[in-house]
């Protein structure tokens, strides 16, 4: 029902532009009936205008209705894709929302070095994927990173629970892109 209201709302401006240039086909042609003589190689021009402008609509609509329905052919193709991938990033996104509870279990490690190793090993190959995947999760991504790099200011002016709190605002957000990209999964697989 929602598509039909929506072709609907789009076709109504174009049909009411044909019903005005017909009504004023009739009165140009009446117009002109009144001065010239010939009047049926004037109303065929007239006639064969308008009827140029017609196709060149209909065809412009009917490119317009094949470029949408490819367009979404397309990304019906690569929503496994994208879902597949989307798993991918968010593991790596949990990283910071687990590392409250690891240091909590492991206090001995030096969890400064913890998450620099993770930064240097995983940000070039995740930056990449989330790129090839969607700009929402380029742009999750690229802020997550930009997080864990602010970890040791964040340690070491004694704010670490508030990195903590953003980390998992963060993968929580990356688990809201994934339940999104999953809903759609299972809309184009109907």
């Amino acid at each position: 029902m929602e598509k039909l209201s929506s072709y609907i709302s789009v076709l109504i401006p174009f049909f009411l532009l044909i019903s005005v240039v017909l009504l004023d086909i009739l009165i140009i042609t009446g117009v002109l009936s009144e001065f010239y003589q010939d009047k049926d190689t004037v109303l065929a021009g007239i006639i064969a205008f308008w009827g140029a402008v017609l196709g060149g609509t209909i065809t412009f609509l009917g490119v317009q209705y094949t470029l949408f329905n490819q367009r979404k052919m397309n990304y019906a193709e690569k929503i496994p894709e994208i879902v597949v991938n989307s798993w991918k990033i968010y593991k790596i996104v949990q990283f910071g929302a687990n590392l409250k509870s690891y240091v909590k279990s492991y206090p001995e490690i030096d969890d400064v070095k913890k998450v620099e190793k993770f930064y240097d090993a995983n940000e070039l190959w995740a930056s990449e994927l989330s790129a090839k995947t969607s700009l929402q999760w380029y742009r999750l991504v690229d802020k997550y990173f930009t997080h864990l790099s602010d970890y040791h200011s964040y340690k070491k002016n004694n704010r670490i629970d508030e990195w903590h709190e953003k980390a998992e605002e963060l993968a929580l957000s990356s688990m809201e892109l994934i339940d999104k990209y999953e809903k759609e999964y299972d809309e184009y697989g109907k």
